[in-house]
């Protein structure tokens, strides 16, 4: 096996909002780029291009001027507060609006917001947000709720099948047959994770059609980054891959022992399971074959969602308030 030259890099700055000193930390990392080769899928996707726009589903729904969400500090309540965010910690005394329905997952499209109702074993629902009417919109156990245009995507957890709900006709179908775990949509097709071929990357198109596999090993998370596909590869140690999503050729290009990999705004971030689960993010520099991993936030996480408001995280050391981080 090819030895890998780690570089010790200085001066990583990340700003904990509501502080006023930076902080640096120097577990930054750069290795040269490790090109191995994983096997080629079996019943491969047809060749696709990605798309500059990757969207994921998330707790925090950033609103013109406010932020809901399912407060963890009061039973996952529906609730809003308004910009701007300034605190480091969201406690229920900051809420200036809530409704009496708990949930996980939600989205929102004009004045409605769409979520899994937890008193009706996450029923799909909705409720407006200007005058609190509520309705029942079908009896799925609802997760991972995403918008896109006038459709939901949502995992029925019934049969781990992928729907798609149709706001203005009212009516649900099946999009993915297959079991899914995570997922994620770029541009008009979706990349999920194959619960019923062994966690196996995906895609398929939003109609449906062209469902096929993306890479022949278990894949933990993934993301899309420049014009290619990164994947954490649960059956080699959670380390990370390139995938051309053209030749569907994967190549090892990093040692992370890595999980919850996302990208936002061209960058990339994962859990560092390997660094007390702080939060990393990870560049990778095509034309040097390098990759550079840098601590993003020094206590350990759970879950991670960015927005545009921040990064809002949960800690393991309290579970029940989201914690704000401003990322440069």
């Amino acid at each position: 096996m090819k030895k890998i030259l780690f570089l010790l890099l200085i001066s990583t700055t990340f700003i904990f909002v509501g502080c006023n000193n930076d902080k640096s930390n120097s577990n930054s990392q750069t290795s040269n780029i490790i090109k191995t080769d994983s096997s080629t899928p079996t019943n491969k996707s047809s060749p696709f291009l990605i798309s500059p726009d990757t969207l994921y589903p998330t707790q925090f729904i950033s609103s013109t001027n406010s932020l809901i969400f399912p407060n963890w500090d009061d039973n996952n309540k529906i609730s809003i507060i308004n910009d701007p965010i300034s605190k480091s910690i969201i406690n229920s005394n900051d809420i200036v609006k809530f409704f009496n329905y708990s949930t996980h997952t939600l989205t929102i499209h004009g004045d409605i917001i769409y979520f899994a109702d937890a008193s009706k074993n996450n029923s799909l629902s909705s409720i407006n947000l200007i005058d609190g009417r509520y309705k029942k919109l079908n009896s799925h156990n609802v997760s991972n709720l995403l918008l896109t245009g006038n459709n939901l995507l949502y995992i029925n957890k019934t049969d781990n099948k992928l729907y798609s709900y149709d706001t203005i006709n009212k009516t649900s179908k099946i999009i993915i047959n297959n079991a899914v775990g995570k997922y994620l949509l770029n541009g008009n097709y979706i990349l999920y994770e194959n619960k019923n071929d062994s966690s196996k990357l995906y895609k398929i198109n939003l109609d449906g059609t062209e469902d096929g596999q993306v890479a022949a090993f278990a894949v933990n998370s993934f993301a899309t980054h420049n014009n290619y596909i990164v994947a954490i590869n649960s059956d080699d140690n959670n380390n990370l891959y390139k995938i051309d999503p053209e030749t569907l050729r994967a190549t090892r290009i990093a040692l992370i022992n890595g999980e919850d990999l996302k990208t936002f705004k061209n960058t990339l971030y994962f859990i560092n399971l390997d660094k007390n689960n702080y939060l990393y993010s990870l560049h990778i520099d095509d034309s040097n074959n390098q990759v550079s991993l840098s601590p993003m936030i020094d206590q350990s996480i759970n879950e991670y969602y960015p927005s545009e408001k921040g990064f809002f995280v949960q800690s393991r050391l309290n579970v029940n308030n989201a914690y704000i981080f401003k990322i440069n």
